[in-house]
């Protein structure tokens, strides 16, 4: 049986880049970007009002006060979208509206709500202005250069509104095959709202792989539940090969029971076994199997993951993710460091998953271990938003691991 490490590395050495793609932004969300995106222009681009109202110079109102007002003549109207304005010479103001070009050498706009209008033709000014308010400058928001959006990034509306303000038409992102999901087990139940009989339990796993999956920009179809028969199981892998899924991931039946059949049909399938059993708690009976020949355009890549929710889980974690991720050419795992809130004694010869909850306090990202570590308990994730990784041992108060925020 190999230890996590060199699961890892089997994981490297097993993956196959695959393409990318340009696509339009207003289909990227939800994407991976595959580029570093600079903003091709400043934004705004040109100075322009922040309110509408009344473009003045400041240095024309330094002499007005209430005994002496200064009365500038209005001229014209400047609406957003206007190209021309009237040249900046003299002493005068503008109606300006809110986004429109704001004349050279002027430099504040005094709201039209504050605006006191005389005769319905001057702007009148009782005391001196000192502060150039209601612009918007040139770059003010984007420079042009700027980085928008980072190779690996997940793609968000808020990226799209920055993107599409700064002009870009398409972007490059990261194409990854549809990912096939399924369950096996007669006992596995998808009547959600139904009756179990006395030996069915609801499928959780499913709706986990495809809703995170998902969450992280992946695409996934789920095909349903396997009752244990081979028969069944290879009619499936043979749809799933017919519309192109190049990765599987199967919950159950890979342990050692009579009726854990995944890793003989596999072999039944000419596929070849990368490894099987891997030194961790939870999820050792975890199962990697790759077709001898896989192409960015065919070939299938499986992983049989335990069925316990918890091993199902660390199997997506630390096992499928690190794999996409190296497919990607993307950073396998986003780990930090913590230092444990309390002692910790654990089996040793073995790589832990633990269930934990981390926070800061004093400065520094603390990380308690939850209880409830066995593999069918769900209830500890409703407290968690981490695991600890480490190996077996005593380890103190203080003591610092790895974490992998969730």
């Amino acid at each position: 049986m190999i230890n996590y490490p060199q699961s890892l590395q089997l994981l490297k050495l097993s993956a196959k880049k695959f393409p990318n793609e340009k696509i339009s932004i207003l289909n990227s969300v939800g994407k991976i970007s595959a580029e570093n995106v600079k903003s091709k222009i400043n934004v705004p681009s040109f100075t322009n009002s922040a309110m509408d109202g009344f473009a003045i110079r400041i240095e024309q109102t330094k002499f007005a006060s209430a005994e002496n007002p200064i009365l500038l003549p209005i001229r014209s109207v400047i609406e957003a979208g206007d190209l021309k304005t009237k040249k900046s010479s003299g002493i005068f103001a503008c109606e300006i509206m809110t986004g429109a070009v704001l004349p050279k050498n002027f430099d504040c706009v005094i709201p039209v709500e504050n605006a006191e209008i005389f005769e319905n033709k001057f702007l009148r000014i009782a005391a001196p202005i000192t502060v150039k308010s209601n612009v918007r400058h040139v770059g003010e928001d984007f420079k042009s250069g700027e980085k928008i959006i980072s190779v690996g990034d997940l793609i968000t509306s808020e990226h799209l509104m920055a993107l599409a303000a700064t002009g870009q038409k398409n972007i490059k992102i990261k194409k990854i095959p549809q990912i096939a999901i399924i369950a096996t087990g007669k006992e596995v139940s998808d009547n959600y709202g139904g009756k179990l009989n006395g030996a069915e339990i609801y499928n959780s796993n499913s709706p986990y792989l495809v809703s995170c999956l998902s969450k992280l920009g992946y695409e996934t179809k789920y095909y349903g539940i396997v009752k244990d028969r081979k028969s069944d199981f290879h009619k499936l892998m043979d749809k799933i090969e017919k519309d192109g899924c190049q990765f599987v991931i199967s919950t159950g039946a890979v342990s050692a029971g009579k009726k854990d059949f995944i890793k003989e049909a596999l072999l039944e399938r000419k596929m070849k076994i990368i490894f099987h059993k891997v030194a961790i708690k939870p999820g050792k009976p975890i199962l990697f199997a790759a077709e001898k020949k896989i192409s960015k355009s065919g070939g299938i890549y499986f992983f049989g993951l335990p069925g316990n929710p918890i091993s199902t889980m660390v199997g997506l974690h630390f096992f499928l993710r690190p794999f996409i991720a190296n497919c990607l050419g993307l950073n396998p795992l986003n780990t930090v460091t913590a230092m444990l809130q309390e002692p910790l004694n654990i089996k040793s010869g073995l790589s832990h998953f633990l269930k934990a909850h981390s926070f800061l306090s004093d400065g520094k990202l603390l990380v308690k271990i939850l209880s409830g570590q066995e593999s069918f308990k769900i209830k500890p994730l409703l407290q968690a938003n981490s695991f600890v990784i480490c190996d077996g041992g005593e380890k103190k108060s203080g003591d610092v691991v790895e974490v992998l925020p969730l």
